[in-house]
């Protein structure tokens, strides 16, 4: 079987994955609906041409993975900062709500 050389990480409410100078990003928004996006990436050990250097081809590849992991980490987290904001408007009242039912429960007046 030959190698795929495909690679992925978790993303908020979503997967990023990357195949050789592209990846895509996808996260489920709060309508339901998936956004999707595609980028050419360069990773830092081809723009220095350090992939003949082992050692330093691990520092290299482990400061784009950081790097590009970090960008789609808060591309991602954008929808859901959007998701919590409209929450928030709503939840006042159901968190008061809970409060006065568990300290019914416990007794706590």
């Amino acid at each position: 079987m030959k190698y795929a050389n495909i690679g992925g990480q978790a993303v908020m409410e979503g997967v990023m994955m990357r195949h050789k100078n592209r990846y895509a990003v996808a996260v489920r928004k709060s309508d339901r609906t998936i956004e999707v996006m595609t980028e050419e990436h360069i990773s830092y050990g081809q723009k220095f041409h350090v992939s003949d250097i082992p050692v330093i081809r691990g520092v290299f590849a482990f400061i784009d993975s950081m790097v590009l992991g970090m960008q789609t980490l808060t591309w991602s987290a954008s929808f859901l900062m959007k998701k919590r904001s409209l929450k928030k408007k709503t939840g006042k009242k159901v968190r008061r709500r809970i409060s006065c039912l568990w300290r019914r429960r416990w007794h706590y007046h």
